[in-house]
This record gives C-alpha cells, sequence and structure tokens, in this order.
C-alpha cells in the first residue's frame, strides 16, 4: 500500500508524524478497502480486520490516536 500526504497526526501509519509530498510503501498488505478522513485513516483487510491510524478526535478511530495502524476490535 502506498500513501503521502499530511501526515501531522500520524494518519499515514507509517510510525512518524513527517509529511510526505510523494508516495510511501506501508507495512499494509491484504487491503481489500480503504477510507480516508482528514486525520484518520483505516483499512479493511481480506481477513476481515480493520486497522486505523491518525487522530481520535471525536471517538473516530474507536481506542485512541496512534501513528501506527492497530487493529480495531468489536466491529
Amino acid at each position: 500500500m502506498n500513501c503521502w500526504g499530511s501526515n501531522s497526526y500520524g494518519q499515514l501509519g507509517n510510525g512518524t508524524f513527517v509529511n510526505r509530498p510523494s508516495a510511501i510503501v506501508t507495512t499494509l498488505s491484504n487491503v481489500s478497502k480503504m477510507n480516508a478522513g482528514l486525520n484518520t485513516v483505516c483499512s479493511l483487510h481480506t481477513d476481515q480486520t480493520v486497522r486505523c491510524s491518525g487522530q481520535n478526535n471525536y471517538n473516530t478511530l474507536g481506542l485512541f490516536s496512534s501513528k501506527v495502524p492497530y487493529d480495531v476490535r468489536g466491529l
């Protein structure tokens, strides 16, 4: 999976807060769907797990803000 753009809240999921003007390779694999919001990114994987990273403003990620994707439980 390749991502780029603003990363001020870790939404690119690469473990940093560095903005990326060009594509970088992420650690995500087997992704079937992606959803990117203003400061968050979530991915649905082929094994039906959901992983999210970025800002947890208004509890949009379900648990906490994170600069690396984490498994969202209970969906």
